[in-house]
């Protein structure tokens, strides 16, 4: 351990002085290239010149991660809320469309119960299917009474029948 720190020290005083010196470039008569702080003796050199500007220092990589995981983390968050709500409003309209189905169903049943009795069978100003039964009693229904003739009331019960089977299923 102490000789790795002796030996960083030693190459960062290296690399300090080699900054403050010239550097001087030659190859010799083998080919092979040298670097030195002093010119050879019968060799001619050239001049290396010392990149002394660093390039800016960017974000440490763990910052740029960290950012970008936030970010990450911000879309997939919007995303699953508009899933949720999504979800939520589908959730709302299959409900309503049961309910009207449910209602649809209940309406069905009761317009065949009334289209079967042997009463006399009218729309009541409202639009729904009333018996007008004395059994029953006589109820007061705003507007006009229209009455179902005996054709139309063969094709209601046919309708009606076919309806609830749906609603069965």
């Amino acid at each position: 351990m102490i000789k790795s720190v002796c030996f960083l020290a030693l190459l960062g005083s290296l690399g300090l002085s080699a900054m403050a010196a010239e550097l001087y470039k030659w190859v010799d008569e083998n080919g092979v290239v040298h670097y030195s702080q002093t010119p050879p003796q019968n060799s001619q050199t050239s001049d290396v010149e010392v990149q002394e500007q660093y390039p800016e220092a960017a974000l440490p990589r763990g910052e740029s991660v960290y950012s970008d995981v936030i970010e990450q983390q911000k879309k997939r968050r919007e995303l699953e809320q508009q899933r949720e709500a999504e979800d939520a409003l589908n959730r709302d309209a299959r409900e309503q469309e049961a309910a009207s189905d449910t209602q649809d169903c209940a309406r069905a049943i009761h317009s065949l119960d009334t289209l079967r009795q042997q009463c006399p069978v009218f729309y009541d100003g409202a639009g729904f299917l009333r018996a007008a039964c004395p059994r029953h009693g006589y109820l007061y229904y705003e507007g006009e009474r229209t009455y179902v003739e005996d054709a139309e009331r063969q094709e209601l019960i046919a309708f009606y029948s076919a309806v609830v089977e749906k609603c069965k299923d």
